[in-house]
């Protein structure tokens, strides 16, 4: 095999190679994103709505937790872990 592409002078391309697995990256990246981001658009929904017929003060309880983990994840992002 590898004297029939030396013979033809034949190279694999691998530039298409490369950027078709940087193409998949990215479209697995999308999926991957948009399924957490439903999820967790459920999952919040069905929460707040098992906790509003309780009662008020755990939503708002609810709420400061949300906040403190998006200050959290913010100095994360921040420090590069």
């Amino acid at each position: 095999m590898y004297e029939l592409s030396s013979r033809l002078n034949l190279q694999p391309d691998t530039v298409e190679r490369s950027a078709h697995k940087l193409e998949w990256r990215g479209r697995f990246a999308k999926v991957t994103k948009a399924v957490s981001n439903l999820t967790a658009q459920a999952m919040s929904t069905s929460l707040k709505s098992v906790l509003d017929k309780e009662n008020n003060q755990t939503i708002e309880a609810l709420r400061m937790l949300q906040m403190k983990h998006r200050r959290r994840r913010r100095t994360i992002g921040m420090r590069g872990y």
